[in-house]
């Protein structure tokens, strides 16, 4: 049989091999209990037990199982690793298999915290089974987030597994796309996603993706930052996804109204100081969200749009309040630290021309910066000459979608350099070239460096790399390297 026949096949081999009567036989013949079961009865006893609902008995052997999993509070759903991936990290002398274990309702990946948070249900775990006596077993699992070891030998472990399983089961490749193409239609899975339940005790690090992308795009990151106990033990891990074909000053509104949403649900007395030393980790456009979302805005952006205090402006008290939020709002209070991965700061020159023209025509999302007030806005202003700027009068006649709001010209990118950050907020810079740190071409393709780079960062790294920085180990060090010198 060909070798990769063989590989392909083998997932279907190990669910087959649930017949357990060998394992009675070969204790009855003076194999010697307690003692590890083989990777072959491992993977052959994980799906027998998942497929007699966890049942105590099964084919004659009664079942002891010891939950050492802090993060699943009971078990609902088990997933063999290699019914995801049919190639999984190769690991000597490790116990146990990769699972994903589930403590939510049945095929539910989460649950929802708020109407725009989520706690993702299923967690990385490792399947570990002991043969304790010989009609008796016993299954362990455990977080190899948590300690990486048993026994003094390593905990079989496949970092990838829940974003491996979560592309699979969701689309989740072509949800990036979907989002930038007909935003509207995945507004409804806009909002946080954590990985484990919110813990008190832990700083939260929150991922915000770019354009045409998703929170896959952090797997590299998040898979490194999660083989550190240290860091495991001192951070959780939340995403934001957005649908990008948004213009990012609505994204960066609807991102400050959803932490904001989600801070006051689960800390609704304002005394887990964790919170307010949160750190922002964004790539590409999300860097402009996280960033407008922390910068004092005073009237920067709103005069960009508007020649009258709107106050004045003849808009019921909605319209108005909807105005305000996005235009004219205070920054939200909680993160302490953002570390910019490949942001257009001053925008990109890609977002021009030919670009922003097909974006415009297969982006199905109307003019939206002003979202409900749009049309009471166009006919006070073709009642009320003076009303609009210029740039205002640009947006009425073309729209904007997210790719025209990275350009550089753009009142939007032009607002944001008129606005200092919030004091205590300690930046980072990731920054992608394609010739790298010694032989620099002053752009990763997409965003120049000089768009890139902020004066005042405490650190700024340039690595070789295209504009997908997110996928680069240099990266994934660096982030683990800021993270560990935080005080």
């Amino acid at each position: 049989m060909p070798a990769r026949l063989l590989i392909a096949l083998l997932p279907l081999l190990l669910a087959a091999c649930t017949d357990l009567g060998h394992l009675k036989k070969e204790a009855l013949a003076g194999t010697p209990t307690p003692r590890l079961l083989t990777l072959r009865e491992t993977n052959a006893l994980a799906h027998a037990w998942r497929k007699s609902g966890f049942a105590s008995n099964i084919d004659g052997y009664s079942i002891e199982f010891q939950n050492s999993h802090p993060n699943l509070p009971s078990l609902t759903q088990l997933i063999r690793g290699n019914e995801i991936r049919t190639r999984l990290p190769h690991q000597s002398n490790s116990i146990g298999i990769p699972t994903l274990a589930g403590s939510g309702p049945p095929q539910w990946v989460s649950v929802r915290l708020t109407p725009h948070a989520h706690q993702l249900t299923l967690q990385p775990a490792t399947f570990v089974a002991r043969q304790i006596a010989p009609d008796k077993l016993r299954i362990e699992l455990h977080d190899p987030r948590v300690s990486s070891t048993l026994g003094g030998r390593p905990l079989a472990r496949a970092d990838r597994l829940l974003f491996d399983y979560v592309k699979r089961e969701q689309a989740e490749s072509l949800l990036s796309l979907r989002g930038l193409l007909s935003p509207s239609d995945y507004a409804n899975r806009r909002g946080f996603y954590l990985s484990t339940p919110y813990d008190r005790s832990k700083t939260p690090v929150v991922f915000i993706h770019g354009l045409a992308s998703s929170p896959l795009a952090f797997r590299e990151i998040i898979s490194h930052l999660q083989r550190d106990p240290a860091l495991w033990k001192r951070y959780q891990f939340w995403f934001y996804f957005y649908p990008t074909g948004e213009p990012w000053l609505n994204s960066a509104g609807a991102f400050r109204r959803d932490l904001t949403e989600l801070i006051t649900a689960i800390d609704p007395d304002s005394n887990d100081s964790h919170l307010h030393d949160m750190v922002l980790v964004a790539h590409s456009m999300g860097g402009l969200i996280s960033r407008a979302s922390v910068s004092l805005n005073s009237t920067a952006l709103y005069q960009s749009y508007f020649q009258r205090d709107l106050q004045n402006l003849r808009l019921t008290t909605p319209q108005k309040n909807r105005l305000a939020e996005l235009l004219l709002y205070k920054p939200i209070p909680w993160p302490r630290r953002i570390i910019f991965l490949s942001t257009p700061h001053q925008g990109s020159r890609l977002a021009e021309g030919p670009l922003e023209w097909v974006a415009r025509q297969v982006i199905r999302t109307p003019g939206r910066i002003l979202e409900g007030t749009l049309l009471t806005t166009e006919l006070l202003a073709s009642g009320e000459p003076g009303i609009l700027t210029s740039d205002a009068f640009t947006l009425l006649r073309n729209g904007q979608v997210s790719v025209s709001q990275l350009d550089p010209n753009n009142p939007a990118i032009k607002s944001l350099q008129k606005m200092p950050l919030r004091a205590d907020v300690t930046t980072h810079s990731i920054i992608g070239d394609l010739g790298g740190p010694r032989h620099r071409l002053g752009t990763d393709g997409v965003v120049p460096y000089t768009s890139a780079h902020l004066p005042d960062a405490k650190s700024e790294l340039i690595i070789r790399s295209h504009h997908g920085t997110t996928n680069k180990h240099d990266t994934a060090v660096e982030v683990a390297r800021i993270l560990r010198s935080a005080p």
